[in-house]
């Protein structure tokens, strides 16, 4: 982790997990309105990663945890989303599943998302809110050799998904869809970026 204030250089980098032998990979980050920083990452060797949490304070002060512990599954891709009441939304892929966990004062229990019938892979999820907290998780899923992306809404801020129907939008087209990014914008509105690819390459 480093930080920099505007126009000026950036500190020397601080260790937020010390991990000798096993890989620390994909961070992602999303700040609160205290201005403590919320920060998930995959860690460890594939096929027994986890999914790893810390914070920074704005003192500076870093505490590290780990999400899941899920002995004999592989996690990894984990995306973090902070609301406008600074609740911490996070989503990870888990063993071909996608899973979510919210965190008011401490964490919920994971919840596993539904995705397509036939135990095809979800991967490359992501999480957002819009403007009336509705929580939206995103992922692109295997459909008979191509890839459709799948969102679903909870509008009880997490608890419970299905708000959009009981097993989300599926998104169908003439292109592999790969890697969707999700953005909460006004009431109900969100904005989707993907890579689509042709079937034949």
């Amino acid at each position: 982790y480093t930080s920099a204030l505007v126009g000026g250089p950036y500190a020397a980098p601080a260790v937020v997990l010390a991990s000798p032998g096993a890989d620390s990979r994909k961070p992602q980050c999303s700040l609160d309105s205290i201005a403590t920083l919320h920060m998930v990452w995959e860690e460890g060797n594939a096929p027994n990663r986890e999914i790893f949490y810390a914070t920074r304070t704005s003192g500076g002060t870093i505490t590290t945890s780990n999400l899941t512990n899920s002995a004999g599954i592989d996690e990894s891709s984990p995306r973090i989303h902070v609301d406008s009441a600074n609740r911490i939304h996070v989503i990870w892929e888990s063993g071909g599943a996608v899973l979510y966990r919210r965190k008011t004062v401490s964490f919920s229990t994971a919840i596993t998302l539904p995705h397509v019938s036939g135990g095809s892979n979800a991967e490359s999820p992501d999480v957002c809110t819009d403007v009336g907290d509705r929580v939206y998780a995103m992922w692109s899923e295997g459909v008979a050799g191509r890839r459709n992306l799948r969102i679903m809404r909870s509008d009880d801020n997490g608890a419970n998904f299905g708000g959009v129907s009981v097993d989300g939008l599926a998104l169908r087209g003439s292109v592999i869809m790969n890697e969707p990014r999700i953005k909460g914008g006004t009431d109900g509105d969100v904005y989707v970026a993907f890579n689509g690819q042709d079937a034949s390459g």
